[in-house]
C-alpha cells in the first residue's frame, strides 16, 4: 500500500510543461528562409541590343520577382564594361519589360558594380523570395 502511495505522489516527468499547456502550432512552428534571386546578362562587346534571348530571359525573371519577389527588384549596372553604350541601354530595357509586368518604377532599386574590375561584369538583376520551412 506504501509502494501505490508513493507512485501517485510524483508528476510524470516524461511530458513537458510546453506540451501540456502549448498548443500544436506553438509546438510546429513553420519557419520562414529568406533566398536572393538573380539573373546575370552578358555584355556582348560587339552588339549593339540585347539578343533576343536575353530579353526572354529578363521577361521571365520579372515575372517570376511579380509572383514571388518581395522588396525592391534591383537592377546593377556594371561599371567595367566593354560596351558600356550596351550596358546602360540593357538597363533601360530591362526597366521598360519590368513596367510592361506591371512592375512600378518605385519597386526597382538602381545600383552599380564592377567598379575597378579589369574584365567586363554583366548586368544583374535580382530580388529577395521567402520560403516557407515545415517543422520537424
Amino acid at each position: 500500500l506504501m509502494s501505490l502511495g508513493a507512485c501517485a505522489t510524483h508528476a510524470p516527468t516524461a511530458v513537458s510543461e510546453d506540451f501540456l499547456t502549448g498548443s500544436a502550432l506553438s509546438r510546429n512552428e513553420i519557419g520562414v528562409a529568406k533566398r536572393t534571386e538573380f539573373l546575370e546578362v552578358a555584355i556582348d562587346p560587339s552588339a549593339s541590343e540585347l539578343a533576343d534571348t536575353d530579353r526572354a530571359r529578363i521577361r521571365n525573371f520579372v515575372g517570376s520577382y511579380a509572383q514571388q519577389g518581395h522588396g525592391p527588384l534591383v537592377m546593377s549596372l556594371p561599371v567595367a564594361s566593354s560596351n558600356p553604350q550596351l550596358a546602360v541601354t540593357a538597363v533601360a530595357e530591362a526597366r521598360a519589360i519590368a513596367w510592361e509586368k506591371g512592375i512600378r518604377y518605385d519597386e526597382i532599386e538602381g545600383t552599380t558594380h564592377g567598379a575597378g574590375e579589369a574584365y567586363s561584369q554583366p548586368l544583374i538583376i535580382a530580388y529577395q523570395a521567402f520560403d516557407a520551412v515545415a517543422p520537424e
